[in-house]
Formats: C-alpha cells, sequence, structure tokens
C-alpha cells in the first residue's frame, strides 16, 4: 500500500515540477528525487523480503536488481536462487 501511495505522489510531483515557475523547480526536483530514493528502497525491502532477506547488507540490495531485471534468476527446490 505505501508502494502505491508514493507512487501516486511522485506522479503528483511530477506533474508539480513540470508545470512550476522556474524558481520552484528546484524544490520540487528535490522533493521529488526523496520519493524516488524512498520508492526504489521499500520497493526493494519488498522484494528482497520474499527471500527472508534484509537490506542490511550491501550484498542484498544487488540482489533486488537481479530480481528486477529477472536475469538468469532460478529457484531450486530448496527455495534457494540459482544464479
Amino acid at each position: 500500500m505505501v508502494n502505491i501511495l508514493v507512487g501516486i505522489f511522485t506522479l503528483i510531483i511530477i506533474v508539480l515540477a513540470f508545470a512550476s515557475p522556474e524558481e520552484n523547480y528546484v524544490i520540487y526536483s528535490i522533493t521529488l528525487i526523496s520519493f524516488l530514493i524512498f520508492n526504489i528502497l521499500s520497493r526493494a525491502a519488498l522484494y528482497i523480503s520474499e527471500f527472508g532477506l534484509s537490506l542490511v547488507h550491501i550484498k542484498n540490495f544487488k540482489l533486488f536488481f537481479y530480481i528486477i531485471s529477472d536475469y538468469l534468476i532460478n529457484i531450486d527446490a530448496n527455495g534457494d536462487l540459482v544464479f
């Protein structure tokens, strides 16, 4: 549910950033970058948690990119990832 709300707010900020005068453009750009970073981290936590992992270790964050790219991802009979 949080990912959906962050996505909606991101779209609103994008529209506001492109439709705003130049003096508000920097504020909207910083807000947009913040929302995008939060969206990436929350989506990564969602996908990684399906495998019982957390984002505490950077190697798990790299695993997130393998998962979303669907690049050579196979799961063996034990439920472990096979690259």
